[in-house]
């Protein structure tokens, strides 16, 4: 009998339908399980909690609809605007199994959000006169001027040209367990670029680089996380870890992979345009791309599995930041009022002249791992114009999959955004829908304040 080819052309058929499926459903809503687009299936509601200013409240729905489309998975989003707390949001799974949700005690690893809140800390040292962004490294820390590293100075670490970027061997956890041999380690790295000023992303590195002369300039001897732990902490009531040791463990945030098909997309999309990617470059051993993100990772464990690893115990100024919406949104707010405190009776950040200081443009340079120029201030913020949102530019930094940790003086915005449903580059259409309404609702509110 011929039926059994009949029947496997109905089951090619219908497994071309259940790929179309999977497929659309990866595309759309990337983070729903797959169960729960099924007929019949019941998957429980993302659960919403929070304060919004009635005049936001567009903002809750736009961040509830990220949620429930499955575009998100756990979120927090937190604002303020003219110094006023005007959304402090949490909605989600922090972990899917068991359901536990995305609170405000939840702690989401931020990576490279991270380096804002590192290089804040550098510009209080400034401030202290105890750092000068123009003064060589070697004055703080004389065994760096090793390999041709005597010229670098403080603001060419926190702009990504120290030509430190990646180390030139793969780095491992033992590493880390003594820390004289770290530091003699990090020292004696030569300059990536012969001595040549270069503008190449300190991803990993750059936060070690200054936790090694912030000890050193410290009365205490501390390292950014233990100031951050100490002070933040007291002084505004941001939490913000550097580290995440066992008992902070039920806490955190599980990290969910975008699926394949949304991983593929922006590669794919490199490789048959032709364009300049580092994504492309990862695929190579030996470029600056993979010896960054790669090699220079303790462990060379993979970005998605940093919180399952013991590899999250290490401190990381640059890419190991565990906190909550609320905190970033809270020192970006402080940013945004030029540094001066937006709660009354809590310190400045930092005061005016140390600010502006920091605040200066600096000539924008092409970076030759992101393959993109940078616009940086010289206190190592980014100047994002190229995702100006309705004509409002942004300052601060993003992290990998989609973490938001930016500012805006014009209108005094505080914005702070996390998520660990993981997407590409951020900000994305997610962080961005939300951005679009606050200044919407900033823009109607008041009128630019001028300096």
């Amino acid at each position: 009998m011929k039926r059994p080819a009949f029947i496997s052309g109905v089951g090619l058929a219908t497994l071309l339908v259940l790929v179309a499926n999977v497929i659309q459903h990866q595309l759309r809503t990337p983070y729903t399980p797959w169960r729960c687009t099924l007929p019949l299936v019941h998957c429980p509601s993302p659960l919403i909690q929070g304060y919004v200013h009635p005049d936001y409240q567009r903002v809750r729905d736009i961040f509830e609809a990220n949620l429930a489309s499955g575009d998100d998975n756990g979120a927090g989003v937190a604002v303020f605007v003219q110094n006023e707390l005007v959304v402090d949001l949490q909605g989600g799974w922090q972990k899917l199994n068991p359901r536990i949700p995305f609170t405000e005690d939840t702690l989401q690893l931020v990576y490279s959000s991270t380096k804002m809140l590192a290089n804040i800390i550098t510009a209080q040292f400034v401030q202290k006169g105890l750092l000068d962004y123009d003064a060589p490294i070697a004055w703080y820390w004389p065994e760096f001027a090793q390999g041709h590293k005597e010229n670098v100075t403080l603001s060419d670490l926190v702009q990504h040209s120290a030509g430190v970027g990646y180390l030139d061997t793969p780095l491992k956890e033992a590493d880390f367990r003594d820390p004289d041999s770290f530091s003699q380690l990090l020292a004696r790295q030569p300059h990536n670029f012969g001595g040549a000023k270069t503008r190449s992303y300190h991803a990993m590195t750059g936060g070690w680089y200054l936790n090694e002369i912030l000890r050193r300039v410290d009365p205490q001897g501390r390292t950014i996380g233990q100031i951050a732990e100490a002070e933040l902490l007291q002084n505004y009531g941001v939490e913000w870890h550097l580290s995440a040791n066992d008992d902070l463990e039920p806490r955190l945030a599980q990290i969910y992979r975008p699926p394949v098909v949304v991983q593929l997309k922006p590669l794919l999309v490199s490789i048959f345009s032709g364009q300049e990617s580092y994504m492309v470059d990862l695929l190579r051993k030996k470029s600056v791309a993979y010896r960054t993100l790669v090699d220079s990772t303790p462990n060379q464990v993979p970005v998605f599995d940093l919180v399952k690893s013991d590899v999250r115990k290490l401190e990381g100024p640059s890419y190991n930041g565990y906190t909550n919406a609320f905190s970033i949104a809270k020192l970006a707010a402080m940013m945004a009022n030029r540094g001066r405190a937006v709660v009354q009776g809590e310190p400045d950040l930092l005061d005016e002249k140390t600010y502006a200081i920091a605040s200066a443009p600096m000539p924008l340079a092409y970076d030759i791992l992101i393959r993109r120029p940078m616009a940086t201030l010289k206190g190592g913020f980014g100047f994002n114009y190229e995702y100006a949102v309705d004509g409002v530019i942004f300052t601060g930094w993003t992290g990998a999959g989609g973490s938001v940790f930016y500012w805006n003086e014009e209108y005094r915005i505080g914005f702070g955004y996390l998520t660990n449903a993981l997407k590409g580059s951020a900000p994305d259409a997610r962080s961005l829908s939300l951005l679009h309404e606050i200044v919407y609702q900033a823009k109607k509110q008041k009128s630019p304040v001028l300096p």
